[in-house]
């Protein structure tokens, strides 16, 4: 019953317009002048199957166990698709979560999307634990993909 199947990672997922409306992306998508809008198969890659399956439980349930193994991923489809309240939830599991291993890529992510609650409240974690997240990978990682950030750190220590 079906009006519209995604291609993600080479695998069908079926779903229905009318479900997935409550995000503007879709609205667009399906609504607005793009040849996607005539189209009943849509390829998705910018998000890995798994992710984009619990996309579309949120839009379907409007609920959704976020595992905070993929939380940033979620986070991350939850902005391209114009969520924004999958995108607070998100933010609040890994708020909830952060640590001393995880608190530069959960900052470098927050730049990344605009998220300007998360990004505040990792930059806090991260100047009241300096010294060892400045000897993670994850914060080598995100030296070499910003150093600004590193920069901003360093300067309001």
């Amino acid at each position: 019953m079906s009006d519209i199947t995604f291609i993600v990672e080479e695998q069908p997922v079926y779903a229905h317009k009318l479900m997935l409306m409550r995000s503007p992306y879709f609205r667009a998508l399906f609504l607005g002048d793009m040849r996607e809008s005539r189209l009943s198969t849509i390829r998705i890659e910018q998000v890995r199957h798994s992710v984009f399956l619990s996309v579309l439980e949120y839009l379907y349930t409007d609920n959704l166990r976020i595992e905070l193994d993929y939380a940033m991923e979620l986070f991350q489809a939850a902005d391209l698709f114009c969520i924004p309240r999958l995108k607070t939830m998100c933010e609040k599991r890994m708020i909830q979560s952060i640590t001393v291993e995880n608190a530069a890529t959960i900052f470098y992510g927050a730049d990344m999307h605009t998220a300007h609650s998360l990004r505040r409240k990792a930059l806090k974690y991260m100047l009241a634990h300096f010294e060892e997240i400045s000897k993670t990978e994850s914060f080598e990682e995100m030296g070499r993909s910003n150093m600004e950030l590193v920069f901003e750190i360093l300067r309001n220590r």
